[in-house]
């Protein structure tokens, strides 16, 4: 895995536009008429070449300030930090991928869930290519096929985290690592949450779809859904409410005689963290 700022969004002050360049894009003006502008210096200096925050920063302000923006004061509203990972992908990853997403996003101390959580389909290759989150007002959690996006990009899959409506200087962003470190660190600990949200959400389709005759029986139910059934504790759950009798366990042998049915484990999502936390902490040491 390795982490960096993918983009960043700044305002320049008393300037409504600038004139583009290789790493800056103007993208309009606020209300108060300040340029804002899309800044992305691998334009420049490659993806994956800047291996430390402090010297992505100062190629940024170098980049800047060699531009017409000059000196002009400079403030960031916007920073997006990637995770760049090989170890996932998402054809044969999918079912994980949005574990760790919902494990990301959950909200603390709030209901699980929200309107601004969906995945999109390729419509070449029919498959999933993207998670999107919204985990907050100012926060959203993206976890997308990077390499469906950029073939020759290097790393398969990007786990990114948008913050937006930030206004502080370039050099004041180290608090965003913090805080992605620190959802990391509480993923293992929201998954009783996530997987007490998912009985619940898939107990209520599958009564729905019985009733209305989309599904014969919970064997077709668990084989359409398959990638919610993230935990085995999410089975039993559901197994349960269904309201079929005998021990889930003697079904899901049955089950698996003729269908995949695999489970995530607490061991695979604190490796998706140790290596996940590692990564930021390397980027943001130097």
């Amino acid at each position: 895995m390795q982490t960096i700022i993918d983009t960043m969004g700044i305002v320049v002050k008393d300037m409504p536009q600038i004139q583009d360049t290789l790493t800056l894009e103007w993208i309009g003006c606020n209300s108060k008429l300040d340029a804002r502008v899309k800044v992305n210096i691998h334009a420049r200096y490659g993806e994956h070449n800047i291996a430390r925050i402090r010297e992505h920063i100062r190629l940024t302000r170098r980049d800047i300030e060699d531009s017409c923006i000059g000196k002009n004061e400079v403030r960031m509203e916007r920073m997006d930090i990637a995770i760049d990972t090989n170890k996932y992908a998402f054809g044969i990853d999918f079912k994980k991928l949005m574990l760790f997403g919902e494990l990301l996003s959950i909200r603390q101390g709030g209901k699980v869930g929200g309107t601004n959580r969906y995945y999109t389909t390729d419509i070449d290759s029919l498959l999933p290519n993207s998670i999107k989150f919204k985990q907050k007002r100012d926060l959203t959690i993206e976890i997308y096929n990077k390499k469906l996006e950029s073939p020759t990009h290097q790393y398969e899959t990007r786990i990114e985290f948008r913050y937006d409506r930030k206004d502080r200087d370039i050099e004041n962003c180290l608090d965003l690592f913090d805080n992605t470190i620190e959802l990391l660190k509480a993923m293992e600990g929201n998954l009783q949450r996530v997987e007490g949200s998912m009985i619940e959400r898939l107990s209520k389709l599958y009564k729905k779809q019985v009733n209305e005759s989309l599904v014969k029986s919970f064997s077709e139910f668990v084989r359409k859904y398959n990638d919610y059934f993230y935990t085995l504790e999410i089975l039993k759950g559901v197994y349960k409410n269904s309201g079929l009798k005998g021990n889930y366990n003697t079904w899901l042998k049955e089950f698996r005689k003729l269908n995949d049915l695999e489970f995530i484990t607490k061991t695979e999502i604190r490796k998706f963290q140790k290596t996940s936390i590692k990564s930021v902490r390397e980027y943001i040491k130097g």
